[in-house]
């Protein structure tokens, strides 16, 4: 999380939540929500509390933590690495660029694992594709075997290697066909989703 979902120092204070601190002692946390036009950072009403459901390890896993995410994650949460204050994570982090290329990461690490599966019977997973995706898919390898000067087999490349030049979706069918991992179709469904989402 460190050089992931976790902001840097210092922090923009309209954008990002501050310390509060009285006679160099941390009181509270103040953000931009909180004050009025008329008062001052340390005013009653102006901070709140740190509370220990508010503070996240910088070792925290990011998956493990978006899993048992609390339906009332509204503001922050404070990240502390050993005991020094290292940085907040806010909700909105969550849907920007470092976080994002996490999720992508995943998703091109699921492809991986699915292409090694329909590789072990190429002939069957290509027929489950429609001659539309099959086509797709060749005229795809063609055009990076052109573009790389690649000399393979470009009249009639092995189906193995055409099953690399499908999109993602198109595995996730291929797989779905097999009627294998049924009790994951919904995550891998979901998972095409996010790597569009992520990917754009």
């Amino acid at each position: 999380m460190d050089n992931c979902a976790c902001a840097e120092i210092p922090y923009d204070p309209i954008s990002r939540i501050s310390l509060v601190k009285k006679d160099n002692e941390v009181v509270g946390i103040s953000y931009v929500d909180l004050l009025t036009e008329n008062q001052s950072v340390g005013e009653q009403g102006t901070f709140e509390e740190i509370r220990l459901s508010r503070i996240l390890s910088s070792s925290t896993n990011m998956i493990s933590f978006i899993a048992d995410m609390p339906t009332d994650f509204q503001y922050y949460y404070l990240v502390i690495s050993s005991t020094k204050y290292v940085g907040s994570l806010e909700l909105s982090d969550l849907v920007k660029m470092p976080f994002r290329l996490c999720i992508l990461a995943l998703t091109l690490d699921l492809e991986k694992k699915i292409v090694q599966y329909v590789r072990k019977d190429p002939d069957t997973s290509w027929d489950y594709l429609s001659v539309e995706r099959q086509k797709f898919a060749m005229s795809l390898f063609r055009s990076v075997s052109h573009r790389s000067c690649k000399q393979l087999s470009m009249n009639k490349p092995r189906i193995e290697i055409l099953l690399d030049y499908t999109s993602f979706s198109d595995k996730c069918k291929i797989l779905k066909s097999y009627n294998v991992m049924t009790p994951y179709h919904d995550i891998i469904a979901n998972s095409i989703e996010f790597r569009n989402s992520c990917s754009h």
